[in-house]
């Protein structure tokens, strides 16, 4: 029959066992956590000081049930200031009210002290009810319960105060801390009424659902994350009863229907129940793993997800492709529709922002002070550090965490998260998830930028050798006009060359044959010189062809008188004229011609030459050379 004294020891064993588990959960989840640590000290506090009560009412003597009280108080003078302090640190007020908490614990050191050393706090164990021991008290412990009952209402209030600004998963959390902070605290100081007030202590009854409260809230609100270690705990839980339930079901069927477990039946059937038990087994483990992965993760498994992530952003090159599937994980498995992704492709950091790689179109004033990033930033807890512009124009933009993508410890971009869906805050397993993915996402974005900057490079090559093919096209088709001019021009001049080379030779054989007659001499000699002339005029011409061809080529500039230039190619050209019989003549403009600029040398040539294909292919007539102002 269950007593009401066996009933409030096995409550009060109950919470420290379950108190112990918790705080010990919670420091393990991630030490370095100061909201971790500071519950955990809350738990193993309540651990502490429940041990303590179950083993004073279970106590043989007055002088042992003395000393489990004072182990008692060792914990429950350190439960409020915990829970004050675990309050600070969540609502962020720990520097603000630094003062108050070192001022908190140097009284709690001092009631501490009371606690050992002085009668005044702890008198003696005298016998209360149904308990064979409890407790009688002195003067300063009535102080230690107004600091208690202090701290306690300053802990609510500090709650209260803050309530309306949180928002999300964070408010859901807090309620369920002062849930769990009323329930504890008014069922555990029930246990002050005894030997204040000669009432029993009927709330420690309660005490033990703060445990379940706080255990609801991690695994609904992911309090201090430990979702890990709680879906972890929920597959134990079940596989060890699994093996429980089915090892001693055999057993109950070997000893009442197989003669016992050594029976030579129960060998041979066992090889059976060993054959159902692995069939059996394997399904029911994936089952429970997969309602662990529900009721703790919604359906998505951190190891699974990881892996399938990793070989996904392995298989693809495709730079805009991979970010759009980051960006789609991501929404998916941190629940937030604000995800964005720089990627920094210019190599000078320090200018990367202006020209990076930007999806979901998040500029920032700031930015550059990404390429520092090492570690993930975390918005909330980075307001007053060397990053606060930063963190300022972040907030502004509604970002609650960046993860900097980098590789071999070079920053080649960030991802940047806003608020959840849910508006719940991120916890200690979406960090690590941030963590591991980063890296691995941080490597394929790497080797996606390698191989657009390739396929660019490949791109610019083959633009290059495209110009350059076109370029030494165009040349190779003006070297063969010009070698085709060249040919041209050779055959004229060589034509050319040949009738005043002949005529020269005939007037030098003609003038040695002439005799003395001054006549035909002087004939001849004038039609050596005229054809002398010519041959000058044809290497002329062929010293300018070269010129042109070459870099000694240069034009002089000079002021010509167009009139008298014009009036002068026309008389050189008359002996030649008088040779074919044809009349040559220039016929003066009625306005006189302005002078103009350019090279005597070419344009006579130029002009030359066009007098001289009139007389040449002029069979009788003249040739009348005009120029008039147009």
């Amino acid at each position: 029959m269950i007593t009401g004294f066996s009933l409030f020891s096995i409550t009060t064993l109950l919470t420290s066992i379950s108190s112990l588990f918790l705080g010990v959960f919670v420091i393990y989840r991630d030490i370095k956590s100061k909201q971790n640590f500071l519950w955990g000290m809350v738990s193993l506090s309540a651990t502490i000081w429940s041990f303590g009560l179950y083993q004073i009412i279970n106590s043989n003597s007055e002088a042992e049930a003395i000393f489990w009280n004072k182990i008692l108080y060792l914990g429950a003078i350190f439960i409020p200031i915990f829970y004050y302090h675990f309050i600070c640190s969540f609502l962020n007020s720990e520097k603000k009210d630094r003062i108050k908490i070192v001022l908190f614990y140097f009284v709690s050191l001092v009631f501490l002290y009371f606690n050992f050393t002085s009668s005044e706090f702890i008198k003696g164990a005298p016998s209360f009810g149904v308990f064979n021991y409890w407790l009688s008290v002195g003067y300063i412990y009535y102080f230690y319960v107004a600091f208690f009952v202090l701290l306690v209402c300053l802990s609510f209030l500090k709650v209260l105060r803050n309530y309306d600004d949180l928002a999300g998963n964070k408010k859901n959390q807090i309620r369920y801390i002062m849930i769990a902070g009323v329930i504890g605290f008014l069922g555990g100081a029930t246990n002050f009424l005894p030997q204040i007030l000669g009432i029993y202590p009927l709330g420690n009854y309660f005490v033990s659902l703060y445990v379940a409260i706080v255990t609801y809230a991690i695994v609904r609100y992911r309090l201090m994350g430990i979702r890990v270690i709680a879906s972890k705990l929920f597959l134990y839980f079940f596989v060890a009863g699994f093996f429980y339930f089915f090892f001693y079901l055999i057993v109950f069927i070997e000893n009442n229907y197989l003669g016992g477990v050594y029976s030579r039946s129960s060998l041979i059937l066992g090889i059976l129940f060993a054959i159902a038990f692995s069939v059996i087994f394997l399904p029911f483990v994936n089952y429970i793993q997969k309602s662990g992965d529900i009721l703790f993760f919604r359906g998505y498994n951190p190891q699974k997800i990881i892996k399938d992530l990793s070989i996904e952003l392995n298989s693809v090159i495709d730079l805009k492709k991979l970010l759009n599937i980051i960006v789609g994980e991501f929404k998916k498995i941190l629940e937030t529709d604000n995800v964005s992704i720089l990627v920094f492709e210019n190599s000078d950091k320090s200018k990367a922002i202006s020209k990076n790689y930007s999806l979901n179109g998040i500029r920032l004033k700031n930015a550059v002070d990404l390429t520092k990033l090492q570690e993930i930033l975390i918005i909330e807890r980075n307001r007053e550090e060397k990053f606060s512009s930063l963190v300022s124009e972040l907030d502004k933009n509604e970002i609650e965490i960046v993860a900097p993508l980098v590789s071999h410890k070079e920053p080649i971009g960030a991802i940047l998260l806003g608020e959840k869906v849910s508006r719940g805050g991120y916890t200690r397993e979406d960090i690590e998830f941030l963590e591991i993915i980063g890296s691995q996402a941080a490597i394929a974005i790497e080797n996606a930028l390698l191989y657009k900057r390739v396929e660019n490079f490949n791109r610019e090559l083959r633009k290059k050798v495209d110009e350059q093919t076109a370029d030494l096209r165009e040349k190779a088709e003006h070297l063969k006009k010009l070698l085709k001019m060249r040919s041209e021009f050779l055959d004229t001049a060589s034509h050319q060359l040949r009738t005043p080379v002949s005529v020269i030779r005939g007037a030098a054989d003609m003038l040695g044959s002439g005799g003395n007659d001054p006549e035909k001499q002087k004939f001849y000699l004038e039609g050596i010189r005229v054809k002398s002339e010519k041959l000058n005029e044809i290497v002329n011409d062929l010293l300018t062809a070269s010129e042109v061809d070459s870099e000694k080529y240069n034009v002089n500039f000079s002021e010509i008188d167009f009139n008298v230039f014009l009036k002068s190619l026309v008389e050189e050209r008359r002996i030649q004229a008088e040779e074919r019989k044809i009349a040559v003549e220039f016929v003066p403009p009625k306005e006189k011609l302005p002078p103009i600029k350019g090279d005597k040398t070419y344009l006579s040539d130029a002009v030359g030459n066009i007098i001289d294909n009139a007389i040449k292919y002029t069979q009788k007539g003249w040739v009348k050379m005009e120029a008039k102002i147009s």
